[in-house]
């Protein structure tokens, strides 16, 4: 078994090279395929120091799921590694995930063990979204205490925010896996069209993970690999038109997944909040609001 891979950049000139050395590790790796989203040499040139990897250049950001689908053509294996340009796999990540994955025919998607920047764990295995979930969510990430306290009790995973630290040691089907880095049976990816580009940032991973459900596949994670993720590379150099890509891809997948109140809702409160804050109304910041 081996696996090609996708990497779409956007002025990754500085995270880049350390994630194509590390895919370039692993045995079980073939092609590797950079599609740049940025119209910087600097991205092109520290690519062009990795000879054999495939290079495509857009002329415009065409976002995330078009550049991916732009690379498929060039792959050859039947694995697809989806890799974000600052996730850095340890040298045998890729070979472990198709170790894990032989087998088990039902699986389309997997997520292998994930770090954060601090070397902490990252759980990637989440829930479908909901508006329960999102609400609570914005309620603990706004009070530091309440959510450390909800995490120690477990209390998280009970409101559905997300799968515990335990979860994450042990192998399990899930709803969806974070897409920073994802191993991808080809054919499942085939089935569905790949993703739908209609999608320019955010989300992906969401409606990806919902078809391949719905079209008979199984999402799972592993504590298998390891991967570190710095986190918001390339949305952090858009922080205006990201966080409304950011809402707007929440609204999308409550209208595909609960359909059209629940958008409604979602839509209505964040707004209710963007016109409280031009009103002089501080709220304690959080991750991506």
């Amino acid at each position: 078994m081996s696996a090609d891979a996708i990497v779409v950049a956007y002025r990754s000139a500085g995270v880049i090279a350390d994630c194509l050395r590390a895919l370039r590790a692993d045995d079980a790796i073939g092609r590797i395929v950079v599609v740049n989203n940025s119209q910087d040499v600097d991205t092109a040139d520290v690519v062009s120091g990795f000879p054999g990897v495939v290079f495509l250049q857009h002329q415009q950001n065409v976002g995330f799921g078009r550049a991916v689908n732009a690379g498929r053509h060039h792959l050859a294996a039947d694995w697809v590694v989806l890799a974000n340009p600052d996730a850095v796999q340890s040298p045998t990540t890729t070979t472990e995930c198709l170790a894990f994955l032989r087998g088990r025919d039902s699986v389309g998607v997997l997520g292998p063990r994930m770090l954060g920047p601090d070397g902490r764990l990252f759980r990637n295995s989440q829930y479908d979204i909901g508006l329960f979930r999102l609400a609570t969510q914005s309620l603990l990430e706004r009070h530091s205490p309440l959510r450390t306290l909800a995490a120690r009790a477990g209390v998280d995973e009970w409101l559905g925010q997300q799968r515990s630290a335990a979860a994450h040691r042990t192998a399990h089907r899930t709803d969806y896996v974070i897409g920073s880095f994802l191993v991808c049976r080809r054919r499942a990816l085939d089935e569905i069209g790949w993703f739908d580009e209609s999608i320019f940032l955010f989300g992906e991973d969401q409606d990806l993970c919902r078809r391949v459900r719905l079209a008979g596949w199984e999402v799972w994670h592993a504590p298998v690999g390891e991967v570190t993720h710095s986190g918001g590379h390339s949305w952090r150099q858009l922080p205006d038109e990201g966080r409304a890509y950011f809402h707007e891809a929440r609204f999308r997948e409550l209208l595909r997944r609960r359909g059209r109140l629940q958008a409604q809702a979602y839509r209505h409160a964040y707004r209710a909040r963007d016109w409280l804050g031009r009103a002089g109304v501080r709220w304690p910041s959080s991750a991506r609001s």
